[in-house]
């Protein structure tokens, strides 16, 4: 049979833990802490600051202390299988106020990051298609403040490299390379001179084959036969190459040597 009590302050019907002992469940008033603090006859309980002073320096003698081996495994035990009673609404604002605008220091980050390390509790962990789809709906329209989009974008990115897109751009928007790599698509039949797959425009049913155009020398050298289609795959795979190479290699290595 399960015990019940009746809250003295709100009236809600509370039943007892089965890790509640039996001496603090004849003497429990309130179903929460908030209803025991709130209540008359609840603020009684509240602690003196004479009697809190003394509870912050006993606290701080006992800084460096450690349990023994047999006083955890007693403390473990009694925990196991206990559960806490879900906070109130303005307990979690508490605490979220509490927390707000608080930073790890480096020290910390280190420690965190140092017992992360070789953790596999979460190795093969797959969200289920429910969780997916909770992350996703909250995520959804979401967007960074203009502080956050300034430390992610320009020199504060981790993928900065001079500031080049603009020249980038310029060069793939020529009216030169525009006609050649036309001439290029239509030599080609739009097929991926790498894997020989029949790549597609964008909008298309397969988006995985879309066609692009590659420069198989000098970036800046559009000439149809310095050009070549490959599919959106290989093109990404033969960049990521290339990047791994000294820049002259890059012009005179065989793509076999990477397939």
């Amino acid at each position: 049979m399960i015990d019940t009590k009746i809250c003295l302050r709100c009236g809600q019907q509370y039943e007892r833990q089965s890790w509640s002992e039996a001496k603090r469940w004849a003497r429990r008033q309130f179903c929460s802490p908030d209803c025991a603090r709130l209540h008359p006859a609840g603020k009684s309980r509240e602690f003196t600051p004479e009697h809190r002073a003394n509870v912050v320096l006993a606290n701080q003698r006992r800084i460096g202390e450690k349990h023994t081996p047999e006083h955890s495994a007693k403390v473990a035990a009694a925990l196991r299988g206990r559960k806490r009673p879900p906070f109130s609404v303005e307990h979690r604002a508490k605490i979220g106020a509490a927390n707000l605008g608080r930073k790890h220091s480096a020290e910390a980050r280190a420690r965190m990051s140092a017992s992360k390390m070789g953790n596999k509790i979460a190795l093969g962990h797959k969200l289920t298609t429910d969780t997916k789809r909770k992350i996703s709906a909250s995520l959804l329209g979401g967007k960074h403040s203009a502080e956050t989009l300034a430390k992610m974008s320009g020199p504060n990115h981790y993928n900065w490299q001079g500031g080049k897109t603009a020249e980038t751009i310029r060069r793939i928007r020529s009216a030169r390379y525009k006609d050649n790599r036309a001439t290029v698509y239509q030599r080609d039949g739009l097929i991926c001179q790498l894997c020989e797959a029949q790549c597609v425009s964008p909008g298309e049913s397969d988006m995985k084959r879309l066609k692009q155009c590659h420069h198989t020398g000098d970036p800046y050298d559009h000439r149809p036969e310095k050009l070549e289609t490959l599919c959106t795959p290989c093109h990404s795979f033969l960049h990521s190459k290339l990047k791994t190479m000294p820049w002259g290699d890059a012009f005179t290595t065989s793509r076999g040597d990477w397939t």
